[in-house]
């Protein structure tokens, strides 16, 4: 093998490391939704496992972690945008973090889709005008 065809090929494998690198920053898609009472947050989650999925609350950001093998026999990546192999995302939430509960209400994965619901919460006391 050349020198050129081996630098041609580091060159392709370091692409393709970076361009993976850059659509696992970049996905998944995120829907958010609020009302009143509680924020809604949708995330494709394509090709995952519902248990590889790790989900958190950190103060107003919503942390969403997962991470896959490759499946046996695929080769190695040239493109993965759809179906990236580790997602780490942090979704920072539209509300202050005093009104977020402290503690994901529900979160459910179907069908590639994960769907995470946080109350909103009124803190605060009331302070009486004398």
């Amino acid at each position: 093998m050349g020198v050129a065809t081996t630098m041609a090929r580091e060159i392709s494998r370091e692409i393709g490391s970076k361009t993976r690198e850059f659509y696992e920053f970049v996905l998944p898609a995120v829907d958010i939704h609020m009302t009143a009472r509680e924020i809604t947050v949708i995330v494709d989650m394509p090709g995952f496992a519902k248990d590889s999925i790790d989900v958190r609350l950190d103060g107003n950001a919503l942390v969403v972690r997962a991470r896959r093998e490759r499946a046996d026999g695929e080769e190695t990546s040239i493109v993965c945008a759809q179906r990236p192999l580790a997602i780490d995302k942090r979704i920072r939430l539209p509300a202050d973090a005093a009104d977020i509960a402290e503690s994901v209400g529900s979160a459910r994965c179907e069908d590639g889709v994960l769907t995470v619901t946080i109350p909103r919460e009124r803190r605060g006391t009331s302070i009486p005008v004398q």
